[in-house]
């Protein structure tokens, strides 16, 4: 019988969603590994549409009807966004490691 630890889960599965007592920080760098993965996955499917061109102009041809539809155009205003939020957001990291915009560190006053 395995002992109990003392900190037993309260919050269920919230506790795994919700994260929390994540700060904005945590949210950014979760939101950012999200968005690398999005715009990667978008990269991989443009090389495999662009490379039905080489196949010849009926695989292309197919190939671009294929993303043509409502939902791939959604998705690609989405892509738009994703980008721009990663842009911003590895702006925002290239200052924070470099020590721009985050202030002076100060000494811990212990009790």
């Amino acid at each position: 019988m395995e002992k109990d630890r003392g900190h037993p889960n309260r919050l269920g599965i919230w506790g795994w969603v919700g994260g929390g007592s994540w700060g904005p920080d945590r949210y950014l760098y979760t939101l950012h590994r999200i968005t690398g993965l999005a715009l990667l996955f978008y990269f991989l499917l443009h090389i495999v549409v662009t490379s039905s061109r080489a196949i010849g102009e009926g695989a292309w041809e197919e190939s671009m009807a294929r993303v043509s539809g409502p939902l791939f155009v959604l998705g690609e205003y989405l892509v738009f966004v994703a980008f721009a939020f990663h842009a911003i957001n590895g702006v925002r990291l290239l200052f924070a490691e470099l020590g721009l915009g985050i202030g002076k560190p100060i000494e811990p006053i212990y009790p």
